[in-house]
């Protein structure tokens, strides 16, 4: 628990960086028949029932700006581990960590293109993979999950996933007919991506929805959140995805509600996040009205929630944003 939360801590300081726009690969379809991925695709439906059990979360005003939160507050202390600084080893940013079989694994898209694994004592061990243009190299490794029995890594670039055995050996890849930034592997055969709403205008089927779950072949099954790029401000944060050991937690930009999606394919209300009078109104967040939604957020009228935010087994770890300032809430989940 104590080395989770030491993880999940350091992410937070590396998780704002310079974001690339996606790049176009629409070309590297032309040889596939993309319509066989999404047939009879089904729209996931939110279980409204589950509104009513879900865990809502009042933010109070803020009379004063100049207020702390001292982890002394509610850790009784804090590990660290120095990380190995030798040839190879190098790190620009952090931009996804986790642990298995006392191994880190430190995903790095930008900087060194690498996905590196150290020791619990910080010992550099090896790089999964290497960047290049090779069949068995990738572009830029954008995101990877971690199986009982391998490494996948996905290549943003050239759209595939790659499967390494948990040694690093690389195995085989598997490309995808359709865009995805994040993804999650809930079993062999059935897996959960997130999707920009600005991706995937060859498949009309899945359009604009951020949500998107096939099976291990890439067919699409089922689809969730629907966000018309050409209406609504669109907004892409890290850890609106974020997955957990039995389900995702999914924030749509600016909503003030985050969702749960099952292994079994439920949508349910999991937080909601109460900012009042401060609630930004939806009229704002139209394309159209950009420009005075902007103007609005310098000013102290409406409070906005982008999804930062983190699950914990006792708290809520999330950030708002409040004129030109963000500030940490800290929400125990069991004396709420």
């Amino acid at each position: 628990m104590k080395m989770k939360f030491f993880l999940l801590i350091l992410l937070i300081m590396f998780i704002f960086s310079c974001r690339r726009k996606t790049k176009t690969v629409i070309s590297d379809f032309r040889d596939v028949d993309i319509s066989l991925y999404a047939k009879d695709v089904q729209e996931l439906q939110i279980d409204e029932s589950s509104e009513r059990t879900a865990l809502s979360i009042n933010i109070p005003h803020i009379a004063n700006e100049n207020v702390f939160l001292k982890l002394s507050a509610f850790v009784d202390s804090i590990e660290y581990i120095k990380l190995e600084n030798i040839e190879n080893s190098e790190i620009g940013v952090i931009d996804k960590i986790d642990i298995k079989h006392d191994t880190i694994y430190i995903l790095d898209r930008y900087k060194t293109k690498s996905l590196k694994r150290f020791s619990l004592k910080g010992k550099y061990i090896d790089a999964i993979g290497n960047m290049g243009e090779g069949p068995t190299e990738y572009n830029e490794p954008t995101d990877f999950i971690l199986t009982d029995k391998n490494i996948i890594l996905f290549d943003q670039f050239k759209c595939r996933l790659m499967f390494f055995n948990l040694d690093g050996t690389y195995l085989y890849s598997k490309k995808s007919p359709f865009l995805f930034l994040k993804f999650h592997q809930f079993s062999e055969n059935q897996y959960i991506f997130y999707s920009l709403d600005a991706d995937n205008d060859h498949l009309p089927s899945i359009l604009n929805y951020a949500i998107i779950q096939s099976d291990s072949s890439f067919m699409v099954k089922n689809k969730a959140f629907y966000r018309d790029k050409t209406k609504s401000l669109s907004f892409y944060n890290e850890t609106n995805f974020s997955p957990q050991e039995d389900k995702i937690l999914y924030h749509p930009p600016f909503n003030d509600t985050i969702f749960s999606i099952s292994s079994s394919n439920k949508v349910a209300v999991e937080y909601i996040i109460n900012f009042s009078d401060k609630t930004i109104p939806n009229e704002y967040l139209l394309l159209k009205n950009r420009d005075k939604f902007l103007k609005e957020m310098r000013r102290d009228n409406y409070i906005s929630f982008s999804g930062t935010f983190f699950e914990l087994e006792k708290y809520l770890f999330l950030v708002f944003q409040k004129k030109t300032l963000n500030y940490n809430v800290i929400y125990n989940k069991i004396n709420k």
